[in-house]
C-alpha cells in the first residue's frame, strides 16, 4: 500500500459533521476526478464491523473539475455513533475501477452532554 496521509477525525455525537478534501497533483494543480466515485468506511477495526459507509449516492460529493470530495453526515447519523474510536479510510476509484486510497486514521466521537 501506498504512504497513504493519515488525519484522526473527531466528530461530537449529534453534529452535523463535513470535510472537504482537495487533492492536487505534483504540479499542486487541481486532480481531475471526472468520472471517479468515492468511498469511506468506518470499522471497529480494519476488516472488523463497520459502523457507517459514505458514497457518491449517500454522503460524498466528488467535485469532478476541482479535484475535491466534499464529506457529510447529519446530525441523526452521528448521533448514532455508539463507540469512542474506530478507524477509517477513504478511497477513490478512476472510471476503469482503480482503486486508490486517499485519508486514512480513526474517528473519535465525543459523547454528548445536552439534549
Amino acid at each position: 500500500m501506498s504512504n497513504v496521509e493519515k488525519y484522526n477525525i473527531h466528530i461530537y455525537e449529534g453534529e452535523t459533521w463535513g470535510m472537504n478534501l482537495a487533492l492536487y497533483d505534483d504540479n499542486d494543480d487541481p486532480v481531475l476526478l471526472t468520472g471517479y466515485t468515492a468511498k469511506m468506511q468506518i470499522r471497529d477495526r480494519p476488516g472488523g464491523t463497520v459502523f457507517k459507509t459514505i458514497d457518491n449516492t449517500s454522503g460524498i460529493t466528488v467535485n469532478e473539475a476541482y479535484g475535491e470530495l466534499d464529506l457529510f453526515l447529519s446530525a441523526e447519523e452521528t448521533a448514532e455513533f455508539n463507540f469512542k474510536k474506530a478507524s477509517y479510510d477513504i478511497f477513490i476509484y478512476s472510471p476503469a475501477d482503480e482503486a486508490v486510497p486517499i485519508l486514512c486514521g480513526d474517528v473519535i466521537v465525543e459523547r454528548r452532554i445536552t439534549e
